[in-house]
């Protein structure tokens, strides 16, 4: 039997971030990855304070449900969806307009 690898740190940390915007505050649960949520928290609330996690929530599961379309397809028939590009074109004005809000509030340092 083999066991799988375990997560990358970066992957853990990712996947609880990404996780923070899909959920409201109050459905959290990071089950074995509390301690990358405890780290995250912080800039979490940095984002939030600047109006930043509102926009982030608008999209995240969206663009999340897209992203494992793609890294999963290989194991599934399902078509692409038929409106990738046009939602491709979304989440980049959307995370453009999140850097441009990090940029003013100094938050890329």
């Amino acid at each position: 039997m083999t066991v799988p690898p375990t997560q990358s740190p970066q992957h853990r940390y990712a996947e609880t971030f990404i996780k923070m915007f899909q959920y409201e505050e109050k459905r959290w649960e990071f089950k074995d990855k509390e301690k990358e949520a405890e780290t995250l928290k912080p800039f979490y609330t940095k984002l939030k304070n600047n109006g930043i996690e509102t926009i982030l929530r608008s999209f995240a599961k969206e663009l999340a449900d897209y992203r494992n379309s793609f890294a999963h397809a290989w194991t599934t028939k399902k078509e692409a969806k038929s409106d990738i590009e046009k939602k491709g074109y979304l989440f980049y004005d959307k995370l453009e307009e999140i850097v441009r809000l990090l940029e003013k509030n100094s938050m890329l340092n």
